[in-house]
């Protein structure tokens, strides 16, 4: 059986370890504020499951610039999860997952799944660099205010 193409990898799963205790990543992914200093600006987020919010950045070709966001799961200070859709890309969902490795290091790991066929093996390609990008780079230098 040859499976599709866009099925050998499913998903982005991206794994950074920042030197900061739980509680600083903790706030950084999953309050209002931390996601709007690194990620985009966000609308109505509140870390409950069941809320609906948005993110908002540039439009881009066909894309309007509003991703859509319901929250589906949350541990406090280990995991959170939320559906992720706008006008061009099919519900799909990101999650965070934290674990401490010690008092001041914490492994955080990134998931995102949900992609399917040619267009969601392209979509998974670009949003993997930009996660990458934001991880690397705004997450961490965000934490170190």
């Amino acid at each position: 059986m040859v499976k599709q193409f866009a099925e050998v990898r499913p998903q982005i799963l991206i794994r950074r370890i920042y030197p900061h205790p739980v509680p600083a990543v903790w706030r950084a992914i999953a309050t209002g504020k931390g996601l709007s200093a690194w990620l985009m600006p966000t609308l109505g987020f509140r870390p409950v499951i069941g809320t609906a919010f948005t993110f908002t950045t540039q439009r881009y070709g066909r894309f309007d610039g509003t991703v859509h966001c319901r929250v589906v799961d949350i541990e406090v200070n280990r995991l959170i999860s939320y559906t992720w859709s706008s006008n061009v890309l099919p519900e799909t969902v990101v999650s965070f997952e934290i674990k401490e490795i010690s008092p001041n290091q914490t492994l955080l790991i990134l998931s995102h799944h949900g992609f399917s066929g040619f267009k969601g093996w392209f979509t998974k390609v670009i949003l993997r660099l930009g996660w990458r990008n934001l991880l690397r780079k705004k997450l961490a230098k965000y934490l170190k205010i």
